[in-house]
């Protein structure tokens, strides 16, 4: 099972905000998120964590659901 579905109520909640910007999120915006990452390393660890998944033997990535 994935961590995702054993601690749900953790994971329907914003991670990374600190408290001051869950209880006003508008000013956490795209552009904000950009301007401390570049998209090239979005898509590199996404692209490492896709490779993970689809390479491992572990069997967390065996189950569908």
């Amino acid at each position: 099972m994935l961590d995702f579905n054993l601690y749900s109520e953790f994971y329907k909640q914003p991670i990374l905000l600190t408290e001051e910007e869950k209880q006003d999120p508008l000013p956490v915006t795209i552009r904000q998120f950009f301007e401390d990452v570049r998209l090239v390393e979005v898509r590199i660890h996404l692209y490492n964590l896709l490779e993970v998944t689809l390479t491992t033997s572990n069997t967390i990535y065996n189950d569908k659901d």
